[in-house]
């Protein structure tokens, strides 16, 4: 593929140094509106997602418990102070030069997030991308239910809501550079032009290496002691 037409990044440990719904789980305990054991359980799932095994009903039902029958407002304070104290500091400076430098060339950048929408707006908007497909919730009377809209944005769901975005915009995936960490991204890296692997860990290294996949390394920027 020569020069890309779009570009998709992922989230967690891509763009930002940290995953968004970890610090999520970890706001609500700070705040005292979950127990501290759901800490460990979000991390417990953060680990099968790593390798692939996300247990995806059982995981949507414990990360949406807290949505359920709550309005969109509420939600959208949580996630602003999620970000305001849990995430901005965390987003990776190679990742905001990148999605500037594709603007700069007239790429729509677009954030590829397995999280929902109300987590993600607020980093979104830190990052500048264009537009955001994610996990999208289900909301009933204006409250929500606990369910979700089409597929969980993971996996073979992050795909096809890709290629439905791809479709909408009259894009090509086959023109299309997509920037991810996780084995769970495989299907979307397999589908793209240009497959970028950021920080990955030694299972996808080997694999992006034996598929001449591009492979690079993000760090926060920290001040010398």
């Amino acid at each position: 593929m020569n020069q890309p037409d779009i570009a998709f990044f992922d989230l967690d440990n891509t763009v930002i140094d940290t995953d968004c719904e970890l610090t999520w789980k970890h706001m609500l305990a700070d705040l005292g509106r979950v127990p501290n054991e759901q800490r460990a359980k979000q991390q417990h799932y953060i680990n099968l997602h790593a390798i692939g095994k996300t247990p995806e009903e059982e995981y949507l039902e414990f990360f949406l418990r807290e949505f359920v029958g709550r309005e969109p407002c509420e939600m959208k304070d949580l996630a602003r102070y999620n970000f305001d104290n849990y995430l901005q500091d965390k987003l990776y400076p190679q990742a905001l030069e990148e999605i500037e430098a594709l603007k700069a060339q007239g790429l729509p950048t677009v954030l590829l997030s397995g999280s929902t929408r109300i987590v993600v707006t607020p980093i979104a908007e830190a990052l500048g991308v264009c537009d955001v497909v994610c996990t999208e919730l289900e909301l009933e009377g204006g409250k929500y239910t606990g369910g979700i809209v089409g597929p969980f944005c993971i996996r073979d769901g992050k795909l096809k809501r890709l290629l439905d975005y791809c479709r909408r915009h009259g894009k090509d995936p086959r023109h299309a550079v997509f920037y991810g960490d996780s084995v769970s991204d495989i299907p979307v890296f397999e589908k793209v032009g240009r497959a970028v692997v950021v920080n990955p860990n030694p299972k996808l290294r080997e694999l992006a290496q034996e598929r001449n996949w591009n492979m690079v390394c993000w760090k926060l920027s920290r001040a010398e002691p």
